[in-house]
């Protein structure tokens, strides 16, 4: 990810390096949790930069048919969209980098204030999950934005799964940065 100098920006790099005598086959996933606040879900706002998404069997979280176009779906957060209601385990691709090679997806509250998930090509799937989960009666729904190298059942299907050399390293970078915020 591109050096930044925003003190409201975390950035997470991860490495990884095949220590032994063969190719290994490799993907990383990693899943943050994100909120606008205290603005409960259902009244934030949601934008992927994600062209695709690829249906998946919700019992066993495997691929059921080739990556679709979310242009025209419920799945177009292509345009910030309201999250009311909506009920994602989706894993989506062919996204879309800025002019500087960082992708960035949204979650906002209604006062345009909220979170920025920021990553690198070489995550080049993002998981969009919400849950509903609380405990004494008082259940919340959450979003988590997973930035991930590859689709569910990569290893099987041979999609996107990156193959170290022996020797061979690799690196990428993800962050989070709040968004709306005067300073």
């Amino acid at each position: 990810m591109a050096e930044e100098h925003d003190a409201s920006l975390v950035v997470v790099t991860h490495t990884a390096t095949n220590i032994g005598d063969f190719h290994a086959p490799f993907g990383l996933g990693v899943h943050p949790y994100l909120r606008a606040g205290e603005t409960p879900l259902d009244e934030c706002s949601l934008h992927l930069a994600a062209g695709t998404r690829v249906p998946i069997d919700r019992e066993r979280g495997l691929p059921t048919a080739y990556s679709q176009p979310v242009t025209g779906t419920e799945y177009d957060f292509t345009a910030p969209r309201s999250l009311a209601g909506v009920r994602l385990a989706t894993p989506f691709s062919a996204l879309d980098e800025d002019a500087d090679g960082v992708v960035r997806h949204r979650l906002c509250g209604p006062d345009g204030r909220g979170v920025e998930l920021r990553t690198v090509p070489e995550f080049g799937w993002l998981y969009a999950t919400t849950e509903t989960a609380g405990s004494g009666g008082a259940a919340e729904r959450s979003l988590a934005l997973i930035p991930a190298t590859c689709p569910p059942d990569a290893f099987n299907l041979g999609i996107d799964e990156v193959v170290l050399q022996p020797g061979q390293g690799w690196d990428a970078s993800w962050g989070l940065g709040a968004v709306g915020f005067s300073g």
